[in-house]
Parts: structure tokens; C-alpha cells; sequence
């Protein structure tokens, strides 16, 4: 790999931390009977600050302190907690010093993250408020996060904004006048006394019934005093958030939040939402220096941030990483990765491999229609016919069943005609509203993309407002070629470090009246090192939490692929329990070798683009972290006025990070019918949707098969 460094400067949102501010830390550890230690050490660390002061987080697997306490101390705290009935203290046999003990850089940071940093949270909040976006029945509110990383083995600390609407209405009033209490639920609110979000999943009662039992329950003194002086018809409702059992709260401390799917219901403007939503890098970055300002001020961080400027080569970009940004047709021709620049070449170069169920045969297209008459429609349709046809394909519509998007059973009934055409592919008009890019379930697209998945039929959508746009057109070609089971291109240059490519993902559905949740193993992707679609491999075995078993992960990656194989695993999000080990030892078996590669979508700082003006990075800006990590800009969002998020990316000791960032943006590349390019290469795209979909029973009629119906 080339190790250059960028002639652009890049940088981020991480700061160094003053290690010399830094007082001394202790750590104790914990003998539990549980092996969820992770969320009963965060609640010691709470109850112990709360009890004997200093600075406490759960870090190492270990209580981490700048509080120099006694054993004594520490076991008559834990006396009192054995004591408390509502919680899980019982479970924590002993705690002990570990005097030998030395913190790793990134618990240096963690500490300063989430122990000294919240000592100033008013001081960051107020300076936030400065930020806040009046909207049509509500405002959009500038929220911040902090994450300590260690970056070249020195701890750093990432500040970040994100931006959540909130709605003018009042919940409290509403809730004591409404006719029917179980319209509130399925909305989301915040406990408008602490950080905790989540999802109405109960109404409980009136107060007048309940407020004996909250008042004790309550270890919060201003909790416990809202609900003192909360009057008797107050509304109590519990609230789940998605990794809890959830907690029942008064109406009255708890506040509407907006998301996408509640606009309608809480009478937001989308458009005006969105455009108050998007902030430009330049604006975002002087909101994450002011705070950075602020933070510095009480001696934590250096206010300048991590930059290419000052870690030349530790900065990366797709020219450094090795990509070529070109793809491969089926005579070796080459050309761009763009959309309208492959189609061209498709006119007069063969894809690379055409699928044999339409050799000889013309490829049928059925429509269904949600949006009425188009002045644009039947000539779009025109227009798609005559490009299928400029790159070898017979065309033929079977018919056009026109629907309202209001009625399920018109979609139903709509989607049986058009299957018993035996179509093809199925093209639907959508409206706008009915965004492609949104993960609500209940959006219409994803129930369009339910039915016909379960229906075995494969579908291409297209919003109104593109009839019409001759860069989707393009888009819209290759996603109809792609999804008929052809495969127009690859990549140009085989991934010299594998043979084949592979993504897992295991999608998580919380339960509503208990902690925990079921699984399923989404889905398994294999491609050649090429970008060459192999299988995909669904199981339909649920599990309790996100931990694969290893039976699980022998049936995902069978023998049949993965034999004398090296393989590229691109997991979406962490692996969890002992998955690596278990894959680590099937692939000895299989006389293989599996590199495995951690993909995490949130809570990952931006990369800016600095100059006269700050802008957004390119595709493929990245920054190596350590050896395991990096943070990479994998797409950029359609609005230019928007700064893209990134992804962590994190490798074992079997892959350089170098290698691990290749891998995942060259098959970025292979997401042929995408208008919006998706952040997620193409082994993991969609996974999360295709397990919730197949949670439901909502999935292709073979647990195996050669078709990307997901795209």
C-alpha cells in the first residue's frame, strides 16, 4: 500500500488529552455471577459516585477511579447495594483493589470522556442552545457526544454534534385530556430530567394509582420530587428504550421526540424538518471548536484537533488505500464507476456475466403505479424500454396495475396480478414521501419490498420527484440488470489479499415487556475477490441476543465456499462473545483463513476538509488510527450541504488496516442501482432490514440463492 500522505489537509473531531491534567486512576474489579458485567459495572459506577464522590467509569472490565478509597469503603457501599431490591447488585460477590494496575491510553481517555467531561455539561449545553432551529410546530435542538479512541497510542477524544427534532406539544397536557391513552404509543420522548430516550410501549395509569410505588422506586432526588408535585391525573407510561426492560415515568417529565416516521402524527413539515436537520461542515465544525474551546478551558483536551498538517501519514486517501476507481465489463474493457459512464460502455462491451434465465428469452417488466398520472411517466417507461434494448435486452411491459398507497389490501391485490404475469422484475411508482433510504418499517417502501420479497419477485422502485432525472435513469438500469441476476461489472482489480469476500450481520429485535431480545442470523453475501456475486445464505434459526453460535456460524459459511479459502469477513458492527475464536477454528478446519473485519456505522467522528473554507471530504478520506483502527468516508450524502458520517472500521491482527479499508470501500463500488450510494459496502448493505424482514417471515421462498433481492 502507499503510504503518502494527502495533498489536500484533512481534519477531524478528535482532540489529544492533557495526560499531564490527568490525576491518578485506580481500578477495581469485579467478582460477579453474571457475564453481562458491562452493564452492571456502569451501574456500580454510578452508584459508587454517588456514594463516595470522585470520578468513576466502567473501563478494562474494571471500575476505574480518581478517588483514592479504602476496601472498607468500598465493601460497606456494596453492603448497602446487596440491599437494594430493584437492581442487580445481588449478583456482585466481591470488589478488589487492583493495585498492580496501569490505564491504557484509551481508558485514559474513556475516563476524560465520560467522567470529567460531564462535570461541564451545563456550560456545553448553554453554548448549544445558541444552535437551536425553530420549526412549524417544534424546533431542531444541537445534541453533543464524547468518545475516548486512542490514536498512536496516545489518548484522544472525539466531541461531535447530532440534532434531534423536538415537538411543541405538550405531552402532559394531551395525555390528560385524550380520549384513547393508546394513541400515544409507539411515540418516542426523552425524560426531560436526564439523557434517556425511548419508546411509549405501555400506558400504566394515573398517578393517583402509582405514586407511592414511584417514589420509592425513584433513586433520583429530582425525580422523586416531580413526581411529588406532579398532580393525580398525570399519565404513567413506560418507556423502552432498546437496550433495557425499559421504566415507567410520569407524562410530565417526558417530551416528544420527532423522528421520521412521526411527522405526520406530530404534524411536522419533512422538508422544513430536513433542511434544519442538515448542517454544513463548516458551521458544524465551529460548533464542535467552540465546545472543543470549552472543554480545553478546564485543562482536559488541546484545543487544536488531530490533523493531517501535523500526522501527515497517518491520513489516508482513496489514492493512498490503492483504489481504482474503475470497473471491469465481460471483455476486459474498463471504464469509470459511475453509473451513466458504465451504461454507455454496456452498448457496445458485454456485462460481465448475463444471467441464463434470459438467454433467449425478453426480459418482463411489470408496474405498479402509486402515484397516479405523470406527465412524464409513460415516456420514462419509454425511456428505460429503449436503454435495455441499446445494451441487448427484449423488453416486455406485462401490465401496469395502478393502486392507492392508502389501501393495503389495493397492494396486495395489485402485487397477485402482476406475479401471475410471472414477471421479471416489477417496477413501482412511488411518492415521495415514501423514502428509499428510510429504515422505518413502515415506510411504504419497505412494506413494497416485504411483499415482494415474500412473493419471491424481484422489484425496482422509483420515487416520483426522479421521474424524469437522466442520471437515475442510469441508476435505475443497472439496478433492473443487477437485480434480474445479471452482473454488469466487477471490480478491475481482483483484492490480492482473498479469494472470496463474505458479510454477516445478526438483526436484533428488542421485546417490549422484557430486557433481551431475539435474533436471527440475517444473511450471509459471498463475492470473489473480484466483486463477483456468488450466494447468499439466510438462516431462519432465532436466537436470544447477537451472539452466533457455533453451529450458526458453521451453517453460514458452509464448506461448499469456503474451503481452502482466504476470506474477508466484513462484520456489521462488533463481534460479539467468542464468534471470532469460534470462525477462527472453523476456518483451520476448512484449511482456510478468515480475516475478520468490524464495520460500525454510529457514534463515529467527521473528517473536514480544511482551507479558506471547511468542506467536506471525498470518498475514501480516512484516518489511521492504530493498527485495528481507522476511520473512513465511505460515501458522501446527496446534499452538499451535509458533512458525511463515517465509518469505523476495525481489522484483527490477520489484516493490516490498510487492507481492512480497502476491502471495505472497493466493494462500495458494487452497488450498481443505487441513486444514493450507500455507507455500507456491499456485503453488508441492507442486512439489518433483510433479518427484521425474515423475523417476520418475510423472505426468499430458498434459504439460499444467487439473486441480490436486497438491492
Amino acid at each position: 500500500m502507499t503510504l503518502s500522505a494527502p495533498s489536500r489537509t484533512l481534519f477531524t473531531e478528535l482532540y489529544p488529552v492533557k495526560s499531564t491534567s490527568i490525576p491518578a486512576l485506580h481500578a477495581w474489579k469485579i467478582l460477579a455471577s453474571t457475564s453481562e458485567k458491562r452493564s452492571i459495572g456502569w451501574k456500580m459506577a454510578y452508584r459508587m459516585r454517588k456514594n463516595l464522590g470522585g470520578h468513576w467509569v466502567w473501563a478494562e472490565d474494571r471500575l476505574v477511579t480518581d478517588l483514592a478509597v479504602t476496601a472498607d469503603e468500598i465493601q460497606s457501599v456494596l453492603e448497602n447495594l446487596w440491599q437494594v431490591t430493584n437492581a442487580n447488585f445481588g449478583q456482585i460477590r466481591e470488589l478488589t483493589s487492583d493495585k498492580g494496575w496501569n490505564p491504557s491510553p484509551l481508558t485514559v481517555a474513556e475516563f476524560v470522556a465520560m467522567g470529567l467531561i460531564p462535570d461541564i455539561n451545563q456550560s456545553i449545553r448553554n453554548l448549544l442552545k445558541n444552535h437551536r432551529r425553530k420549526i412549524r410546530n417544534g424546533y431542531v435542538e444541537r445534541d453533543y457526544y464524547v468518545r475516548g479512541w486512542e490514536f498512536e497510542s496516545k489518548p484522544v477524544v472525539s466531541i461531535s454534534i447530532s440534532s434531534a427534532i423536538y415537538s411543541n406539544y405538550i405531552l402532559a397536557n394531551l395525555a390528560r385530556n385524550v380520549d384513547d391513552p393508546a394513541k400515544f404509543l409507539g411515540l418516542f420522548v426523552r425524560d426531560v430530567t436526564s439523557d434517556y430516550k425511548g419508546e411509549i410501549v405501555e400506558i400504566v395509569g394515573r398517578l393517583s394509582d402509582h405514586r407511592s410505588r414511584l417514589e420509592k422506586w425513584t433513586t433520583r432526588d429530582l425525580m422523586r420530587k416531580r413526581i411529588e408535585e406532579a398532580p393525580d391525573d398525570d399519565l404513567v407510561m413506560k418507556v423502552k428504550a432498546s437496550y433495557n426492560e425499559g421504566y415507567d415515568y410520569i407524562s410530565s417529565v417526558l417530551q416528544f421526540v420527532v423522528r421520521t416516521m412521526d411527522y405526520s402524527r406530530l404534524n411536522i413539515d419533512g422538508q422544513e424538518a430536513l433542511s434544519s436537520l442538515q448542517i454544513k461542515p463548516q458551521l458544524r465544525s465551529s460548533i464542535v471548536q467552540e465546545m472543543a474551546d470549552t472543554i480545553a478551558n478546564s485543562n482536559l483536551i488541546r484545543n487544536q484537533p488531530i490533523s493531517s498538517s501535523q500526522f501527515s501519514t497517518s491520513f489516508k486517501t482513496s489514492h493512498n488505500l490503492s483504489i481504482v476507481p474503475r470497473v471491469r465489463l465481460g471483455d476486459g474493457y474498463t471504464c469509470q464507476a459511475d453509473a451513466k459512464t458504465v451504461l454507455r460502455a454496456l452498448r457496445n462491451h458485454p456485462m460481465y456475466r448475463r444471467s441464463s434465465d434470459l438467454e433467449g428469452k425478453s426480459m418482463k417488466i411489470g408496474v405498479l403505479n402509486m402515484i397516479g398520472d405523470h406527465p412524464q411517466g409513460k415516456l420514462y417507461l419509454a425511456e428505460i424500454r429503449k436503454e435495455l434494448l441499446a445494451i441487448n435486452f427484449n423488453v416486455e411491459f406485462t401490465s401496469v396495475e395502478r393502486v392507492n398507497s392508502d389501501s393495503q389490501f389495493e397492494m396486495e391485490k395489485a402485487i397477485d396480478k402482476l406475479q401471475a404475469q410471472e414477471p421479471s422484475i416489477v417496477m413501482g411508482f412511488l411518492p415521495d414521501s415514501s423514502n428509499s433510504d428510510n429504515d422505518d418499517a413502515d415506510s411504504l417502501y419497505n412494506q413494497l419490498k416485504a411483499y415482494f420479497v415474500k412473493n419471491d419477485i424481484q422489484s425496482q422502485f422509483i420515487i416520483e420527484s426522479t421521474i424524469g432525472n437522466k442520471y437515475a435513469l442510469a441508476n435505475i438500469i443497472l439496478g433492473i440488470i443487477g437485480k434480474t441476476g445479471n452482473v454488469p461489472y466487477v471490480l478491475v482489480e481482483k483484492l490480492p489479499y482473498a479469494d472470496v469476500v463474505a458479510g454477516i450481520d445478526v438483526a436484533r429485535v428488542a421485546t417490549i415487556r422484557r430486557s433481551g431480545s431475539r435474533s436471527v442470523p440475517a444473511v450471509t453475501r459471498v463475492y470473489t475477490s473480484e466483486g463477483d456475486f456468488l450466494r447468499y445464505i439466510l438462516s431462519e434459526r432465532p436466537i436470544e441476543g447477537e451472539t452466533l453460535t457455533r453451529d450458526l456460524l458453521r451453517q453460514m459459511f458452509p464448506s461448499k465456499y469456503f474451503t481452502d479459502k482466504r476470506v474477508v469477513i466484513h462484520r456489521d458492527g462488533p463481534w460479539r462473545g467468542n464468534e471470532q475464536g469460534e470462525l477462527y477454528k472453523w476456518a483451520e478446519e476448512l484449511g482456510s483463513t478468515f480475516y475478520l473485519v468490524e464495520v460500525i456505522k454510529s457514534g463515529v467522528p467527521r473528517i473536514y476538509q480544511g482551507g479558506n473554507v471547511v468542506d467536506r471530504p471525498q470518498k475514501g478520506d480516512s484516518i489511521i488510527l492504530n493498527p485495528k483502527e481507522a476511520l473512513l468516508v465511505s460515501s458522501l450524502p446527496p446534499h452538499k450541504n451535509s458533512t458525511p458520517r463515517p465509518l469505523m472500521v476495525r481489522t484483527d491482527d490477520k489484516l493490516s488496516i490498510e487492507q481492512a479499508l480497502h476491502s471495505v470501500l472497493s466493494l462500495t463500488m458494487l452497488h450498481y442501482g443505487a441513486v444514493i450510494q450507500p455507507r455500507l459496502p456491499v456485503t453488508i448493505h441492507y442486512s439489518d432490514r433483510i433479518g427484521y424482514l425474515a423475523l417476520q417471515g418475510i423472505k426468499p421462498s430458498n434459504s439460499e440463492g444467487s439473486k441480490p433481492y436486497w438491492l
